[in-house]
């Protein structure tokens, strides 16, 4: 029973955050902006998501796309409910990017 338990926990880390697995050339490209980067991985530690989801939303553990890019999780501290591909549209703009910026400059 012990080694079941230890399997499933050494499993679930290496599937911590399976966004990578498919968008890790995307990383270098997309996150320049350190201080922007710092301040959403302080928001994705504290509802213990990747960055990824944060903005994105999306399911970390999902091996296919199709689950991979749906929903939110369940704790998005701006209530995201959908997985979005730009968060920057309009539909979910106020639910992303208004974590950390005022409405009013987006």
């Amino acid at each position: 029973m012990h080694k079941l338990i230890i399997t499933l926990i050494l499993i679930s880390n290496i599937y911590a955050n399976q966004c990578i697995s498919c968008h890790d050339n995307q990383l270098s490209e997309i996150h320049q902006e350190i201080t922007m980067m710092n301040t959403i991985t302080t928001l994705a530690q504290s509802i213990n998501e990747p960055n990824c989801t944060l903005c994105h939303g999306g399911d970390k553990n999902a091996l296919t796309e199709e689950t991979a890019h749906k929903g939110a999780p369940k704790k998005h501290p701006g209530g995201l409910k959908v997985f979005a591909k730009d968060p920057s549209e309009e539909e979910t703009i106020y639910n992303v990017c208004a974590m950390c910026h005022e409405p009013s400059t987006l």
